[in-house]
C-alpha cells in the first residue's frame, strides 16, 4: 500500500510541478524504502558515465555529480537490466569512496525508454544494521517504472498538454487506473478510465454510477470501505483515502484492488475527489500462497520430528541387536581358532600376518577393536575409553578402512594377532 500513495503524489507532482518530480521521487524512495540516501542516475551515452540529476538524504550534496559507467554499480544494473543489491560496495566499486558517508548496502532498479535501460533509481543504507528486503525491492521496482516517464517530462516539458500526456503515460506504466468524483448537492458523479472499469469487469464505455461502484465491492469488505470513504469526506480529517478490498466484477471474476486518493473541500464540504486504483490480485495470490506454505511447513515439521524420533529409536534397537551379534560372532571365532591352533603352521603364519596389520592401527583404533572382539557394545566401549559413541564409530570406520576389510574379518584378524602374540 505504501507505494500507492507515493505514486499518487508523483502523479500529482508531475502534473503540477514537473520540474521537481525527480526530487520528490528521491524523497519518496527515502520514505518508502526506509533508506538513508536515494537518487536517480542517468546514462550519458556521449561520455559513458552516469550523472545524478536528483539526490536526497545524506548524499544530497552530491546532486549533479557523475561517475564513470565502468566504475559505478549503476553500470552493472543497466548491463543485467534487473534490480540488484550490493554490499561491500567499496571493495567492488572503489570510486564510490569519493562520497561520504560510506555505503553499507545499495539497492538499484533500472528504468527504461523504448524498452532499453537508460538509468537507475537507487536507495542506500549507511547503517550496517539496515538491510533491504523483498518488499523494499518490490517498492523500488514500482517507483522505477515511474522514473522514465518522470524524467522525460522534466526534460521535455513545454506545455500543460504535454504534461497531461506524460502523466497518462506514467500512470499506464505503473499499471494505475484513474478515477474522479465530482460532488454536487450531495450527489456524486463518477468518472473512471478504462483500467478502473476493467477492475469492475465492465466494458470500456459502460456507464459508471455510485451504485455500480458500491455493488461491485465484496459484501465482507463493504463496511470497511464505506468507513474509509466517510473518513476521507470528513472536513475535520486530512481528506486522504487509502484502502484495499475485493471486487466482484460484472464478468464474475473476483479481484483485489488497492486504491488511494484525496478529497478537495470547498466551504467546509467535500467538493471533489481524485484517486488512483491498482489491481493487486496477483500480489494477494502470492501472499495467500506464502501463508499456505507456512501452514504446510509447520505441519510437515511436526510430522518429520515424530518420524525422526521413531527412526532414532529403531536405529538404537538395531544397534543393540548388532552389538549382541558381534559379541556372539567374536566368541565363536575365538573358540574355533583356539581349537585349530595346535599343530597348524598355516594358522600361525596367518596369525603373524594379522599381527602386523593390527600393529599398523593407532592406539585408539586398537582399543576400539579389542572392545569389539570382547563383544562390548559401542556405548560400553565409549564409557570405558571416556569418549563419545560417535567417536567410537569414527575410530571403528577408520580401523576397518586401514585393515581393508569388514567387521567380522577385522575381529578374525584381531584373534589371529592375539594367537601370534601367544
Amino acid at each position: 500500500m505504501r507505494e500507492n500513495a507515493a505514486l499518487l503524489a508523483l502523479a500529482d507532482e508531475m502534473a503540477q510541478r514537473p520540474d521537481t518530480v525527480l526530487d520528490l521521487l528521491c524523497e519518496l524512495i527515502l520514505q518508502t524504502c526506509r533508506a538513508d540516501s536515494a537518487g536517480v542516475s542517468l546514462l550519458r551515452e556521449e561520455t559513458d558515465e552516469f550523472v545524478w540529476p536528483a539526490v536526497a538524504g545524506a548524499w544530497a550534496p552530491f546532486v549533479n555529480g557523475s561517475m564513470p559507467r565502468s566504475a559505478s554499480p549503476c553500470g552493472k544494473v543497466v548491463e543485467h537490466d534487473e534490480v540488484l543489491i550490493f554490499r561491500d560496495v567499496l571493495a567492488q566499486f572503489p570510486a564510490t569512496g569519493q562520497a561520504t558517508p560510506d555505503i553499507e548496502e545499495i539497492m538499484l532498479a533500472p528504468f527504461h525508454r523504448n524498452g532499453a535501460p537508460i538509468g537507475t533509481v537507487w536507495a542506500i543504507s549507511h547503517d550496517p544494521s539496515r538491510e533491504f528486503d523483498a518488499e523494499d525491492r518490490r517498492v523500488l521496482t514500482s517507483l522505477a517504472r515511474f522514473a522514465a516517464a518522470a524524467y522525460q517530462t522534466t526534460s521535455a516539458h513545454q506545455s500543460a498538454r504535454q504534461s497531461q500526456e506524460r502523466l497518462k503515460s506514467a500512470v499506464e506504466l505503473a499499471g494505475l487506473g484513474l478515477y474522479a468524483i465530482q460532488i454536487e448537492d450531495g450527489e456524486s458523479r463518477m468518472t473512471w478510465d478504462d483500467r478502473v472499469r476493467k477492475m469492475w469487469g465492465l466494458s470500456d464505455r459502460a456507464e459508471v454510477t455510485f451504485q455500480v461502484w458500491l455493488d461491485g465491492i465484496h459484501s465482507e469488505d463493504r463496511d470497511r470501505v464505506e468507513a474509509a470513504v466517510e473518513r476521507a469526506y470528513d472536513p475535520a480529517g486530512d481528506g486522504l483515502y487509502d484502502v484495499e478490498y475485493r471486487v466482484l466484477g460484472a464478468d464474475g471474476i473476483e479481484r483485489w484492488v488497492a486504491t488511494c486518493g484525496e478529497t478537495r473541500f470547498e466551504n467546509g464540504e467535500p467538493a471533489s475527489f481524485l484517486g488512483v486504483a491498482l489491481d493487486i490480485t496477483d500480489r494477494k495470490v502470492v501472499e495467500r500462497g506464502l501463508e499456505l506454505v507456512i501452514e504446510m511447513r509447520d505441519g510437515a515439521l511436526d510430522e518429520a520430528t515424530a518420524t525422526l524420533e521413531a527412526e532414532a529409536k529403531a536405529r538404537e534397537r538395531a544397534g543393540e541387536r548388532l552389538d549382541l551379534l558381534q559379541s556372539e560372532l567374536s566368541r565363536g571365532l575365538f573358540a574355533a581358532l583356539e581349537r585349530r591352533q595346535e599343530g597348524s603352521p598355516g594358522t600361525y603364519r596367518r596369525a603373524v600376518q594379522a599381527a602386523r596389520k593390527i600393529e599398523g592401527l593407532s592406539t585408539r583404533e586398537r582399543e576400539v577393536l579389542n572392545g569389539l572382539v570382547a563383544g562390548e557394545p559401542h556405548k560400553q566401549i565409549a564409557h570405558r575409553l571416556g569418549i563419545s559413541v560417535r567417536t567410537v564409530e569414527i575410530h571403528r570406520a577408520r580401523m576397518l578402512h586401514r585393515l581393508g576389510t569388514h567387521l567380522a574379518d577385522a575381529i578374525r584378524l584381531a584373534v589371529l594377532a592375539e594367537l601370534a602374540a601367544e
